[in-house]
């Protein structure tokens, strides 16, 4: 998981780009995510992961059939998340 100090440096740093100060809580994250049926959902796109916290839940929850786009204008988190999760690619 990428620091909270890192989300909240971007916030300071582009205050109108960046939607949050600190990371979701756990509980923020199971309730934005109890109601779906996983096993139908064939794409996810997260708009804005910040340091990944919500990012981690939805890969455990995708099956490896489902199409998971992860998009993050912040350069420094985008290149975070990148190491993190070998599958996102970041482009210009």
């Amino acid at each position: 998981m990428i620091s909270s100090l890192k989300l909240a440096a971007a916030f300071f740093t582009h205050p109108k780009r960046t939607g949050a100060i600190v990371q979701s809580s756990d509980k923020l994250c199971d309730a934005m995510l109890d109601d779906v049926d996983w096993a139908k959902v064939r794409c996810v796109i997260e708009l804005g992961p910040g340091t990944g916290v919500l990012t981690e839940k939805i890969k455990a929850l995708v099956s490896s059939n489902c199409l998971f786009l992860v998009i993050e204008k912040n350069e420094d988190l985008a290149k975070s998340l990148q190491y993190l999760y070998h599958f996102l690619i970041q482009s210009p």
